[in-house]
């Protein structure tokens, strides 16, 4: 699990923040999930990166899960070109876990692009069956 200090920004961050729904991780860490939310509602990007970085040092987040908190951010800022290449490069990198590919559908939603969502994913190779896929990342 992170540990979190209280001082500076993450004094103002509380863990019963409201989760936003694009490229939510389901992640080990609900705790980190909660604090970057929070960040991200407070406008705080830097902290957000700040968690997720410490979370990634510490050993505590998987690749995967960093993945989507890196797009969850990156949308949140409104840079969906970057989240969909996150998203995009996790995909490839395990290709096996469905949240990634949730996730971009989401982005490109929101991004406007969902008319190439399809095309995207069918490029990037067939979705795992079912009871193949090992969510949470």
């Amino acid at each position: 699990m992170v540990r979190h200090s209280a001082q500076g920004d993450t004094a103002a961050i509380t863990a019963d923040a409201p989760v936003p729904i694009i490229a939510r991780p389901e992640g080990p860490d609900p705790t980190l999930d909660r604090l970057v939310a929070a960040a991200l509602d407070l406008g705080q990007v830097q902290q957000a990166r700040r968690l997720v970085a410490e979370g990634e040092a510490q050993g505590d987040l998987p690749p995967g899960a960093a993945a989507l908190f890196k797009a969850r951010i990156a949308a949140a800022t409104g840079d969906f070109c970057a989240a969909q290449a996150i998203l995009i490069a996790a995909i490839e990198a395990q290709p096996d876990h469905a949240a990634p590919r949730r996730a971009l559908a989401e982005v490109m939603l929101a991004k406007g692009t969902a008319a190439d969502a399809r095309s995207v994913l069918a490029h990037l190779g067939p979705a795992p069956p079912e009871s193949a896929r090992p969510d949470p990342v």
